[in-house]
């Protein structure tokens, strides 16, 4: 089954997104009324638990807590040549889930035309967040966030401040949630957030060069500027 059969796309969470729990919450949390569907193989899991806090729960628990399933082992990592051996299992499991986007923070980790290739995008989370998740979606996520943590000081509104730290631009999508003044954005910001030849928010196909560089063809561009995303 390929990403356009399905009635929701499927983003497939890299390592990177999975080993942070703040990342991972927001994408996480957000789907069920977002639209689309999260998923992530044994690989993937087996490489993002390598880099999680001796203190954090293990990810399989946290997987079989909530009723998720490991997605399938993509078969042909040797067929995607841009990039070296892990990457390229990462994207082949990421085609076996049937994936529209693979959510990365190492977007320049993967080839364009594996990408291509593939049918997949590779979205850094707060592009894929600023223009896939919806307001209830992303409202619903900061609600698990703040309850997850002891401190009762990190309210919703509080989180959603701390959101621009990596997430500038989910941060203004939604900037109007909370009346709260943003937290400075990370110096390590990445420059690219986006590889792949369609539209992260419409999946049109993307032809022009500002789009192949931002994800957006020039209506959504147009829908982003005017909600002062």
């Amino acid at each position: 089954m390929t990403a356009d059969d399905q009635s929701e796309p499927t983003a497939f969470l890299d390592a990177n997104v999975l080993a942070k729990p703040f990342s991972r919450t927001l994408v996480w949390a957000s789907a069920a009324l977002s639209g689309y569907r999260v998923a992530w193989s044994q690989y993937v899991e087996a490489e993002a638990q390598k880099h999680l806090g001796a203190k954090a729960a293990p990810l399989a628990a946290l997987r079989k807590r909530h009723d998720v399933d490991l997605s399938p082992t993509g078969s042909d990592a040797g067929s995607y040549a841009s990039a070296d051996t892990k990457d390229r299992q990462v994207l082949a499991d990421a085609v076996a889930a049937g994936a529209t986007f693979l959510v990365t923070e190492n977007v320049s980790d993967s080839g364009l035309a594996d990408l291509t290739r593939a049918g997949i995008v590779a979205a850094h989370p707060d592009l894929f967040m600023a223009h896939r998740t919806s307001r209830d979606g992303y409202a619903e996520a900061l609600e698990g966030l703040s309850r997850a943590m002891t401190n009762p000081s990190r309210t919703p509104a509080v989180v959603h401040a701390a959101v621009n730290r990596r997430h500038p631009q989910t941060f203004a999508a939604f900037h109007d949630l909370h009346d709260v003044a943003p937290s400075a954005v990370a110096a390590d910001y990445p420059d690219l957030l986006y590889r792949g030849d369609r539209c992260v928010r419409c999946l049109r196909a993307l032809e022009d060069a500002t789009g192949l560089r931002l994800g957006l063809d020039p209506a959504c561009r147009a829908i982003t500027k005017r909600c002062g995303a």
